[in-house]
């Protein structure tokens, strides 16, 4: 097993980039992935430096030529001079998800867009027409796809620009331009699970210690849960978290934070943001953090937060590591994804029983889209978002915002818990769902409270158990903590009690739509000066959602014969 085996799964560009250039960063990482594509004889008789890499394209039993020499040493100021390193290191870093006939067609394309425009901004026009002439939509799509992952990938002068006119020109083309989906709700949420009952039962298990195999198992994984809970409130791209440096972590002002690798752009237009690099972190997390540093500080020295070593000495396959990873002071974003990878195998399947399809797995660039979806929806100001996220511009913000369905089934997941653990404190008793559900065994024990009072008042559907009517709310179903429903009469109204649930979703659904046009409509002053009542409605209408969330997952916990996959997961 090789570092980066050479397994690429896609024939495009994704319109987002899981990297971002950092030049010693991305010259360590581009020359590892180069040296180890070229030792299984992807590269031939080339190496990193030349103009010309030849490529074994084993597919078409063939070669491809990627031609760099048109890349010229350039003084303008709308491109940097370091233009081939940077345009190298792009093309290496995506070359382990591009199949190699692909990635000659996609340098092709950009480098006849470089000639075209020198990326001025002045010269969008000329850009758009040139793909507008293309002769199919897809092919179309195709090039912006890989020009806006670039422009995600470095900040060229001219990205404000080209990204704005390259989103609206991919807007018409819906049909074939659809944003990449995060995998569906329920599988997010069973990865998410499984991965904290691990946490659980192995790397926060002292016990685990006392057994070598299990002890190995821990510290290969244990980076997954930092990667997991981390970048889920924290939006950093792979390449990012993969070069968190191992001093990251210090005490300022009462509380702890993290020093994160971001890149100090210079700002030079009203558009830029200022990039937040130092981030308040929970007790919690730091206890996450730290304990992880205390335990693999034996395995030697590391640069980054997480230790290859430890890995190395952990993984069956340490050897095969040792002989592949050139520098084991750092870890990187191949390594992360195999690690991922993995886990789904040695421990979703294998130790759980939980068989997720491969297309449906979580990728490393997952937990970004999620993390700002969830700033979103928290009523957090679009351009604080962008300063979190390490945004240089916020319209590259237009690329992350539309993966609200996880989210939505995650809060109300936590919050069924939630309420099951605040009901199980008083006393209730809990009745095992007969449905088939996808939602986890903890979960499917949802609570049926019991009538404590011994009064019941019919209502339409259910009945009220509260002799002096002192009515919370004007919708029993909003749900009352005095509503309660029989066996019988759910079955009898089940459609009708569907209906309801749905209803809530749709207004949910609703207020992320007005939340999203909101973003769109901050984004759009020139000025950049935030209208203070446009904040206020933001968290208002956050405020909205996380009401209508309680509400909805209030009402399951109380509906313990609900199907809850026709309700988590309404495609």
């Amino acid at each position: 097993m090789t570092l980066y085996n050479y397994e690429p799964e896609n024939e495009e560009f994704d319109f987002q980039s899981e990297e971002y250039f950092s030049l010693e960063q991305s010259l360590r990482n581009a020359h590892e992935i180069f040296d180890s594509i070229k030792e299984q004889n992807i590269v031939l008789n080339s190496e990193f430096k030349d103009d010309i890499w030849i490529l074994n394209n084993k597919a078409r039993k063939g070669t491809a030529t990627l031609d760099f020499s048109s890349i010229k040493n350039s003084k303008l100021v709308s491109l940097p001079s370091n233009l081939k390193v940077i345009i190298k290191c792009w093309i290496t870093e995506n070359s382990l998800r591009i199949g190699v006939k692909h990635l000659q067609t996609y340098l092709n394309k950009v480098l006849k867009a470089l000639e075209l425009t020198d990326f001025k901004k002045e010269k969008v026009e000329i850009l758009i027409k040139w793909i507008d002439n293309e002769n199919t939509t897809r092919v179309k799509v195709k090039i912006i796809n890989a020009l806006l992952n670039l422009f995600d990938y470095y900040d060229f002068d001219c990205a404000v620009v080209y990204t704005n006119r390259l989103l609206a020109l991919r807007s018409k083309f819906k049909s074939v331009a659809n944003i990449r989906p995060l995998p569906p709700s329920k599988d997010i949420l069973l990865f998410s699970y499984y991965l904290e009952e691990f946490a659980k039962d192995v790397i926060f298990d002292p016990k685990s210690d006392l057994d070598e195999k299990i002890y190995r198992t821990k510290l290969i994984f244990y980076p997954i849960l930092i990667w997991w809970r981390l970048t889920t409130i924290i939006p950093l791209r792979p390449g990012e978290f993969c070069a968190i440096d191992r001093e990251c972590l210090f005490f300022k002002d009462d509380k702890w934070y993290i020093r994160l690798p971001r890149n100090k752009i210079p700002i030079r237009n009203a558009r830029r943001i200022q990039i937040i690099d130092e981030f308040a972190i929970s007790e919690d997390m730091y206890e996450l953090l730290s304990n992880y540093i205390k335990e693999t500080n034996k395995f030697g020295r590391t640069a980054t937060l997480i230790s290859y070593r430890s890995i190395i000495w952990a993984d069956p396959y340490k050897d095969t590591r040792k002989l592949f990873k050139k520098d084991p002071d750092y870890i990187t974003h191949g390594i992360l994804y195999q690690l991922i990878k993995k886990f789904y195998v040695e421990v979703l399947e294998k130790i759980y029983n939980c068989n997720i399809p491969k297309d449906n797995h979580v990728k490393p660039n997952s937990t970004r889209h999620i993390a700002i979806v969830s700033l979103m929806l928290q009523g957090i100001s679009p351009i604080h978002i962008a300063r979190l996220a390490g945004h240089a511009t916020v319209e590259t913000q237009f690329l992350y915002q539309d993966h609200k369905e996880y989210w939505v089934d995650s809060e109300v997941f936590n919050l069924m818990k939630k309420y099951k653990y605040l009901s199980a404190n008083e006393g209730v008793h809990y009745q095992e769902s007969f449905v088939n559900s996808y939602v986890p065994h903890e979960i499917q024990q949802v609570a049926l409270k019991p009538n404590k009072t011994g009064y019941k008042s019919k209502l339409k559907i259910g009945f009220c158990t509260d002799e002096l009517q002192r009515c919370p709310t004007d919708d029993c179903l909003n749900p009352c903590e005095y509503w309660l429903i029989g066996i019988t009469e759910y079955l009898e109204k089940e459609e009708e009690i569907k209906k309801r649930i749905h209803e809530k979703r749709r207004t949910i659904d609703e207020l992320f739509t007005f939340i999203h046009n909101l973003h769109r409509i901050i984004f759009s002053d020139e000025q950049e000066t935030t209208n203070p009542n446009s904040l206020l409605l933001l968290k208002m209408k956050a405020n909205q959602i996380q009401g209508e969330l309680h509400s909805l997952a209030n009402l399951m916990t109380k509906l313990p014969y609900l199907d809850t996959k026709e309700v988590f997961w309404i495609e």
